[in-house]
């Protein structure tokens, strides 16, 4: 009995506790973004396949991270391709989930951007976008 009564009392400790982590302003997935470094987040990303394709086709890229309240870790690509376009592109991934979401586009005279583009044609729309004219 005194086993049943200490698993009992430690399983409503960690509930209190995490109860009160989230009425403070803590989620599981805060926890999780903020011991991962963006660095170990741009090594996660680079294996999704339309990220490999942007860092190959664009090597001079450049990044910002971020991260929304419903555990999604987000890193923004961004490259110019001369002085008046640049394609740009969104990589989300769940940290809980695992799921994936890319967003991709062009900003220039005829700007251009799709989110949540299907993954196999975020890689044709990073090969092939009618916006990207003549690379510097």
């Amino acid at each position: 009995m005194r086993a049943t009564y200490k698993i009992l009392l430690t399983v409503g400790i960690a509930a209190l506790v995490g109860f009160a982590a989230i009425a403070i302003g803590y989620e599981p997935a805060d926890l999780i973004l903020q011991a991962t470094s963006d660095e170990a987040f741009e090594e996660d990303f680079a294996r999704i396949p339309e990220v490999k394709i942007f860092i190959e086709e664009y090597p001079d890229y450049g990044t910002y991270h971020y991260a929304d309240f419903s555990a999604w870790k987000i890193i923004g690509y961004a490259s110019e391709i001369n002085d008046v376009q640049s394609i740009h592109m969104e990589a989300r991934k769940n940290v809980l989930s695992q799921k994936v979401r890319i967003s991709a586009g062009c900003s220039g005279p005829e700007p251009s951007f799709a989110f949540d583009i299907p993954h196999d044609q975020v890689a044709d729309f990073l090969r092939s976008d009618g916006c990207l004219g003549e690379r510097k």
